[in-house]
């Protein structure tokens, strides 16, 4: 039974996130039903806070975090700030890349 809670506590966040295959939702729901240790897991993980899952209710609780005064544009000169600090974000981790293959003998 232990490869079956195993399996089971593996799928239960998505699960509960309602995102497994028709067949994988079986099984969960079956497990759960039949080990009370598995149960409680879920019990436990679905009485924890939720992210909404239609894209607009997304947006529309991020709006408020994003833009907290609502009257704040982004002016060119910020835009051009985000741009290069993404553009630096993803040239340290291309270095760090190298490094490790040369160093570490790893690509990752």
């Amino acid at each position: 039974m232990k490869y079956e809670c195993d399996i089971a506590m593996d799928l239960m966040p998505l699960y509960v996130d309602d995102l497994l295959s028709e067949n994988s939702k079986i099984f969960v729901k079956n497990h759960i039903d039949s080990c009370e240790s598995c149960k409680k897991y879920y019990e436990k993980l679905s009485s924890e806070i939720k992210i909404p899952v239609s894209r607009e209710s997304r947006i529309s609780d991020l709006k408020p975090i994003a833009n907290p005064i609502g009257k704040i544009p982004i002016t060119p000169i910020w835009e051009r700030k985000i741009q290069d600090w993404f553009h630096a974000t993803l040239q340290c981790q291309k270095s760090l890349r190298q490094w490790r293959k040369c160093f570490v003998g790893k690509e990752g």
